[in-house]
């Protein structure tokens, strides 16, 4: 598969969403001013590279496997969850080939490293995070006890995972 394959599954407006709620969380971190968030253009906050890294194919796929594996942390993915994940990558209608990389997902073990090792920055990590929430409903310790070590292994403040939760409407872990 590799990252073209899922060119497209997401959705450049989940993307959008997700690069939203990363930018907003790091806000403090980042040095961001909040009236620069919503009257400057996203250029003259980030730099190309961040922008770039936000919006790419690896990023995509990123945001795909941090979901399945979200999902995947309370030992079952039920039929809620792939409902989920498959409608936030069938808005845009998707290939028999971003539906076998999704399969191949799935079929993998649960593995936080693997999932963090391809982060390039903050942004992408709080991305992750956010897309995580997305997929689950936190209702199990085992979920809490997956998003607490996520976001550890993703480098993650407290504040950051806070304005994230609270910006998607979930309890905190």
């Amino acid at each position: 598969g590799g990252s073209s394959s899922i060119k497209g599954a997401l959705g450049g407006g989940a993307l959008a969403l997700l690069g939203t709620l990363a930018i907003n969380a790091l806000q403090n971190k980042l040095n961001i001013q909040p009236t620069a968030l919503a009257s400057e253009p996203l250029e003259k906050i980030l730099n190309e590279d961040q922008i770039e890294s936000m919006k790419s194919e690896d990023t995509e796929k990123l945001m795909l496997c941090a979901m399945i594996s979200a999902a995947k942390a309370d030992g079952q993915l039920d039929d809620q969850e792939m409902d989920r994940i498959m409608g936030k990558v069938g808005e845009n209608g998707i290939t028999a080939e971003e539906q076998n990389f999704i399969r191949s997902e799935i079929n993998k073990p649960l593995n936080i490293q693997n999932l963090v090792s391809g982060i390039p920055n903050s942004l992408v990590a709080a991305q992750v995070y956010a897309a995580s929430l997305f997929a689950i409903d936190v209702n199990t310790n085992a979920e809490r006890q997956y998003l607490k070590e996520l976001a550890q292994a993703l480098s993650l403040d407290a504040d950051a995972v806070k304005r994230i939760h609270d910006m998607t409407g979930t309890p905190s872990a």
